[in-house]
């Protein structure tokens, strides 16, 4: 009995030791299995992100020579009815342009060239360009500039567009509102040591029911009008440049949204 029993202590550890051989190598597989899936995972990613990029720059250049001719051909002598057309043309042509922007925003792939930046100069060159891109009127936009000259680090393209699809959503919540057209674009600094750009309109303001949706992607409530993507572009901009986007609104009376980002003096760089 004595040997019997000898012999099955000695016989009982094989079986378990080799299970705890056999344990950490299926162990490590499935662990390398995953670490490789992951990789292909990314590997995808990335190939799908550069090819978006790569089709959304072509895309690009050809709607700009479509926009710009569209306007001058509207600005020479025509009758309203081709005026009418052209203006579609531009419309349509833009909203392209705003799913595209969207596409590269959201691949992560523009380069961020960091720069001083005086945003009450920004600002007059973007109002300048809104007029010719939105047919916005003189005297529909006011200018509040700080005397302080509110100076940012960052894109100075990325930060203009951000404020062109604010002016965009603005001049588009003011002519539907019937309660007026004006504009008005302040710049600030304040004691906080923060710099932006807000966008004040006199439209029907932002139901309450909608807000926390209005910065998702593809979200719209003027889907003849838009692609949704306007403010989700804007919102991740501003988070690239560390910045925060903040919305005050009140139904019927119009909506104010702040762009506010580090002043100069405290800015980060931005990688």
């Amino acid at each position: 009995m004595n040997a019997m029993g000898l012999k099955t202590q000695l016989r009982t550890p094989e079986p378990e030791a080799a299970m705890g051989r056999t344990q950490p190598s299926e162990a490590t597989a499935d662990a390398a299995l995953a670490i490789k899936s992951e990789q292909q995972y990314s590997e995808r990613l990335s190939a799908i992100s550069h090819f978006t990029v790569e089709i959304a720059s072509h895309l690009n250049n050809s709607l700009t020579p479509i926009i710009c001719y569209a306007q001058m051909l509207e600005q020479a002598s025509c009758t309203p009815a081709q005026g009418t057309k052209l203006r579609k043309i531009t419309e349509a042509a833009y909203r392209a342009k705003e799913v595209i922007d969207g596409l590269m925003a959201f691949a992560d792939e523009q380069p961020v060239r960091v720069r001083r930046i005086d945003l009450n100069e920004l600002v007059r060159e973007t109002v300048v360009v809104a007029r010719d891109l939105l047919w916005l009127p003189e005297n529909q936009v006011s200018l509040e500039l700080s005397p302080e000259h509110p100076t940012i680090l960052g894109d100075p393209h990325q930060i203009s567009q951000a404020v062109l699809h604010l002016l965009r959503n603005a001049m588009q919540a003011a002519r539907t509102s019937g309660a007026g057209t004006e504009l008005l674009v302040r710049t600030f600094l304040n004691n906080e040591g923060k710099a932006g750009v807000e966008v004040v309109d006199r439209g029907h303001g932002i139901p309450q029911e909608i807000l926390p949706k209005i910065l998702l992607p593809f979200f719209t409530t003027r889907p003849d009008e838009g692609a949704g993507l306007g403010l989700s572009i804007v919102h991740g901009i501003t988070e690239a440049h560390g910045g925060e986007i903040g919305i005050e609104t009140r139904e019927g009376n119009g909506t104010a949204v702040k762009l506010s980002f580090p002043a100069v003096a405290t800015a980060p760089m931005v990688d």
